[in-house]
């Protein structure tokens, strides 16, 4: 591995991955092979379920030291135990599956039980009643219900099992939408989804109730596979490959690990039998429907195929699960943006029904301008870096046109392959062993609307891990689980590789030149783009030790898990190309304020004219090298589950999260800096003024956890079950950037503002935009001398670890073998969450006026503050129903009514609180909000055909046509999630999120009930107006709730015998939105952009088609 950890000298992360795959490769096999020699091992619950219950006799005596055998049936694996004292019996570390058991006692008829499926994170729970006679003489007894009780388990979620996986539709075939299936799940809005923003992938987060996304723990059997830049999902298996998973997101027992929520993926293993499936998913654009607002069809090819396949290679002792899936995708979506005209372009803005003013002719006596003749700008006027610029924009049709003005079809390219290969083995009937293999290579590009303005995205993982279940005795379990996870997530502007751009156009002092800067223009869509390359490579190891000893009517568990991580980040250049900002300033009349101060006059100007004259209102450049960092976190637990009486669990145990921070590697140390607030000036790690780890480890992080379940005995059918627990989220390594990032030589970024105040511009583009940066050189006097605007970031030393504290109350009920409901109630607060604040930000007044000579340290462009003093709450009812396959019929459906509100700047660099040292102005719903929300899902075996209830003896060419469908659908509906209104930035104050003025409500049913016809309008803008020059905002962030959903997916299966059962062909027929409804996106929630403010221009996709066929076997 050392040419892997010390390969971080290329330039560019995008050119280096892909020679690195298969060295890994060989190395991980090498890896494997010595792990399986040397250890002896097992593992933790997550990944697995258990099953125990008790055992008595006709008397209801319990019965003490009966054998019972649990079975595998697919493989023929056997388990044994034994029930103690008190008649208790425990299989723990069940892998998911099929099973059988049976009970054996001298004087006692045995007894089996078959077809108990045991699924991922279940504690199943059985009741055996022996009668007396041989036991020779076996007794079948009737299994649980289909719809099993959560009799011992206090754990609320749910289990997406092994048919919906298959037979669901799946759009693009990523399991994790089926995720959604449960209770209270929501989208990410696109505004608050960091990993998205910098490095691609929106399909690999999802938010789960009440937990933040960045809390949301992934695991594939068992392993954590979650991502350490904003807890994304590291790897993302096929369907091929998945056999179910379970959501849970309430009360987690400490062996599940540490965060408040976790999706916990089992994959597929052999049997003593071969089977496997080879397919092929198609779309097109003959298939799909035109989106709402494009003006004809959008391209589309998307191929996804691939093969799986598992079986025996020793029967009953070894066996093989292995896949590999390909896509292939070109897409043209439909793109719309509102921009500039051509005769804009030119100077002229005759037509804009704005008066332009010429900042030449600013006179002081009058403290006014004038006009340009005719509203137009000469051509030698232009600034010749504006000219340079606009080969990079495009100009629309007609101011007129309302919502867009210009349309296109940016063509995006995505290839993504996986493999992998799962082993299990028997070594005997007291040791189990699995390991497993997967590799990932997911490129794409995704160009913009505008030319150079898109993204190049790089997405590849590569995990190794085995396992081993070692029951020491009837009564006593160990296991271990060891694994290596590299996962690369890389994300770089569509420019990387084409040269050094900027220095063409005349833009210097940026920290690459491969691009074109950010230009956003108040009321008009932004081109270019901010980023150079952004992401992280990480490897990760992980080593998860626990020990479960049952002893009466206890079941006793502990262990600890350790995990290793070493990573190379570059998080610092979100803005590495820098970011310019336009508003009708300086092509506007001035007239007093209400302090007195000139100001733009509205309705006068415009912010395109600005950019003709290079006179920008503020400005931004920040970057950063790739930075090695190194952490550990350490977590031992102890948990019980102790039967207090036959139908009374109590379910307890604590943990201790231990996580050092992320250090800094090599000469990165010396860059640690913080923020002296007694003096104003940055210390140093590389001067000795602090330590080199950026924050004290958190040593205090115990989390307690306790819950009771209840099965009474009067209400046999019925559980009820209550619970709380401490829950805590590790550090996400984005900000990890904070104390190495902007400030430290090399590094420190700079910004600067146009006082909207002042006549004549400071900072004109081709003249001195952007700043030159501050020294290269780390010297006693570096903080002293930094230059004015300049960009730095710090991180508290204090910084405290994110905790959650959770509770519940539930009750479930079973009408039948296959009916059952239950009525949640969930609660949890979280604490010490991350937030971002400028330091230097001013200190408004009780009116809410930004004054500059108000700001603290007036030297800092910018002093971006990391700490934990976030904090959010969550309420919510959930009502589920199953009706699990009886007749071939299964059906789901959840409820949930909630309300998520948070005071932190939710996971995005654009998202920081208007009012940096005032949470509270800001609190309100959380992004990801939604109040009620339904989803259900349906899979129906007809039961037509040969051998079915309905024409069982049709001849066989009758039966092609009518026999084995299948329909199976998932229906959502939703209010919408918050739209986040923004205003333009009038406050001096950079990267924050700027908030109109609330003069009304806003909120319109007359509106949002009448879009069609009225142009688009979600709700009243006129409520919403942009503040004064040098004034925040006093609206809330979120106060206005978008579009809800109402979505149906249909899928049509229809499957022909090749050979007896064993060989079948399965054609598929899927559509997503199948009623082609409108699904409207957010709308507009700038206030600065005129009469689009409030419109909506986007829909979510329209009517989708997938076709597909599937050979099984």
């Amino acid at each position: 591995m050392d040419l892997l950890l010390k390969n971080n000298e290329s330039s560019s992360a995008l050119m280096k991955i892909r020679g690195l795959t298969g060295v890994l490769t060989v190395r991980i096999l090498i890896l494997l092979v010595i792990v399986a020699a040397g250890l002896a091992l097992g593992q933790t619950n997550l990944g697995v379920g258990s099953i125990g219950g008790s055992i008595r006799d006709e008397s209801n005596a319990v019965v003490a030291g009966a054998r019972v055998i649990l079975t595998e049936e697919s493989k023929g694996f056997v388990r044994d135990s034994e029930s103690d004292s008190g008649g208790a019996f425990l299989f723990p570390s069940v892998i998911a599956g099929s099973y059988s058991l049976r009970v054996e006692k001298p004087g006692f008829s045995s007894v089996r039980m078959n077809d108990l499926t045991i699924v991922v994170g279940e504690q199943a729970s059985v009741e055996i009643t022996l009668h007396v006679g041989e036991v020779q003489t076996t007794i079948a007894v009737t299994t649980p219900t289909a719809t099993k009780l959560d009799a011992e388990s206090n754990t609320i979620g749910s289990i997406v099992d092994s048919a919906r996986v298959r037979e669901l539709p799946l759009n693009g075939r990523n399991f994790l939408q089926l995720a959604k299936l449960t209770a209270g799940t929501s989208d990410i809005s696109p505004a608050s989804n960091l990993f998205t923003s910098n490095v691609g992938s929106p399909d690999r987060m999802v938010v789960l109730p009440g937990t933040l996304p960045n809390s949301v723990s992934y695991s594939l059997n068992g392993i954590d596979i979650t991502g350490s830049r904003d807890g994304e999902l590291a790897v993302s298996p096929s369907p091929a490959a998945v056999d179910q998973f379970a959501v849970q997101y309430s009360f987690l027992m400490p062996d599940q690990g540490t965060c408040p929520a976790v999706v916990n993926i089992v994959t597929k293993s052999g049997s003593n039998q071969f089977h496997g499936e080879a397919f092929e998913f198609l779309r097109n654009r003959n298939l799909d429907a035109r989106s709402f607002f494009s003006p004809g069809p959008e391209d589309l090819k998307r191929n996804q195929f691939g093969v799986a396949a598992g079986g025996p290679l020793w029967k009953d002792r070894v066996w093989f699960h292995g896949f590999y899936e390909g896509l292939r995708e070109i897409s043209s979506f439909s793109g719309a943006g509102y921009s500039p005209t051509r005769e804009m372009f030119e100077g002229n803005f005759a037509g804009t029904g704005h008066i332009l003013y010429d900042p030449a002719t600013y006179d002081p006596s009058s403290g006014t301008r004038q006009p340009f003749p005719g509203n137009f700008i000469l051509p030698s006027r232009i600034n010749q870096v504006a000219k340079n610029l606009l080969k990079y924009y495009l100009p629309g049709s007609s101011l007129a046109r309302h919502p867009s003005n210009i349309q296109g079809n940016p063509r995006n390219t995505l290839d993504d392959d996986q493999e992998g290969l799962r082993l299990d083995a028997a070594l005997s009937t007291r040791h189990q062993l699995f390991s497993q293999i997967f590799k990932q290579s997911s490129p794409s590009d995704q160009p913009g609307l505008y030319p150079l303005s898109g993204l190049l995205y790089l997405n590849d993982s590569e995990l190794a891990m085995i396992q081993h279940v070692w029951a020491v005795s009837p009564h006593t379990v160990n296991s271990l689980r060891i694994s290596f996870l590299r996962n690369v997530a890389i994300g770089g502007n569509q420019s990387q590789g084409l040269g050094p751009i900027l220095n063409s156009i005349g833009i210097s002092n940026t920290f690459e030149s491969s691009g074109v800067t950010a230009i956003n223009l108040q009321g008009y869509s932004p081109f270019g783009r901010s980023n150079g390359e952004v992401g992280n490579r990480d490897n990760t190891w992980q080593l998860s030790e626990s020990f479960t000893y049952t002893r009466a009517r206890h079941n006793f568990a502990f262990g600890a898990v350790v995990l290793y991580r070493r990573g190379w980040h570059v998080d610092g250049n979100s803005l590495a190309l820098g970011s310019l900002s336009f508003q009708p300033t300086f092509t506007a009349q001035l007239t007093p304020n209400a302090q007195g101060l000139l100001a733009p006059e509205a309705n006068t100007g415009d912010s395109f004219a600005d950019f003709l004259l290079g006179t920008p209102v503020t400005g931004l450049v920040t970057g950063a090298p790739e930075t090695q960092y190194r952490s550990t976190q350490v977590v031992p637990f102890f948990q019980d589950s102790w039967r207090l009486t036959p139908t009374l669990t109590l379910n307890y145990g604590l943990s201790w999260y231990v996580e050092t921070p992320p250090e800094p590697q090599g000469q990165a140390k010396d860059a640690v800096h913080g923020f002296d607030s007694s003096t104003g000036l940055l210390i140093f790690a590389g001067l000795r003024q602090m330590n080199s780890q950026p924050f004290a480890t958190d040593k205090n992080n115990f989390a307690p956890r306790v819950g009771l379940a209840w099965k009474p005995d009067f209400l046999t059918s019925t559980v009820i079950r209550a619970a709380a627990g401490v829950y805590y989220s590790p550090f996400r390594w984005s900000l990890a950037y904070y104390p190495v990032g902007a400030g430290s030589p090399n590094r420190a970024g700079a910004s600067f503002t146009n006082a909207q105040t002042s006549p004549l511009p400071s900072y004109v583009m081709g003249l001195n935009v952007f700043p030159v940066p501050p020294a290269a050189t780390l010297t006693s006097n570096y903080a002293a001398n930094l230059p004015p605007g300049t960009v730095a970031t710090a991180l508290n030393p204090t910084f405290r670890t994110a905790y959650v504290n959770q509770w519940n109350f539930s009750i479930q009920h079973s009408f039948s073998r296959s009916d059952s409901m239950e009525l949640d109630y969930l609660g949890s607060a979280g604490h010490k969450l991350a937030n971002v604040l400028d330091l230097s930000q001013c200190q408004p007044t009780a009116n809410l006026f930004c004054s500059p000579a108000a700001r603290p340290w007036p030297r800092y462009g910018l002093l971006l503050y990391a700490d934990s003093s976030g904090n959010s709450s969550y309420e919510a009812d959930v009502a589920k129903y199953e009706h699990r396959a009886a007749l071939g019929f299964d059906l789901g459906f959840e409820y949930t009514f909630a309300k998520a509100l948070t005071d932190s700047y939710q996971s995005s660099l654009s998202i920081f609180n208007q009012i940096s040292k005032c949470r509270s102005c800001s609190k309100g719903p959380a992004t990801f909000d939604v109040r009620h929300r339904a989803v259900g899902s349906l899979i129906w075996d007809m039961p037509f055909g040969r051998g079915q209830r309905f024409g069982g003896h049709l001849p066989r060419w009758v039966d092609l046509a009518v026999g084995r469908w299948t329909l199976s659908a998932i229906t959502t509906f939703a209010t919408g999630q918050p739209v986040t209104l923004t205003a333009p930035n009038q406050t001096g104050s950079a990267l924050i999120t700027p908030l109109p003025n609330r003069v009304c409500d806003g909120r319109s049913d007359r509106l949002s009930g009448n879009i069609r016809n009225n142009g688009f309008m979600w709700f009243d803008s006129t409520c919403f107006v942009v503040p004064d020059v040098g004034y925040f905002g006093n609206s809330g962030p979120t106060v206005i709730n978008g579009p809800g959903l109402n979505n149906w997916d249909v899928g049509v299966l229809k499957a022909f015998l090749l050979v007896g059962e064993s060989v079948k062909l399965q054609l598929r027929g899927e559509m997503f939105n199948a009623w082609n409804h409108a699904q409207f996106a957010q709308p507009n929630g700038n206030a600065g952009a005129g009469a689009n403010f409030g419109r909506i221009s986007a829909t979510r996709p329209p009517r989708l088609v997938q076709i597909a066929v599937k050979l099984l076997w």
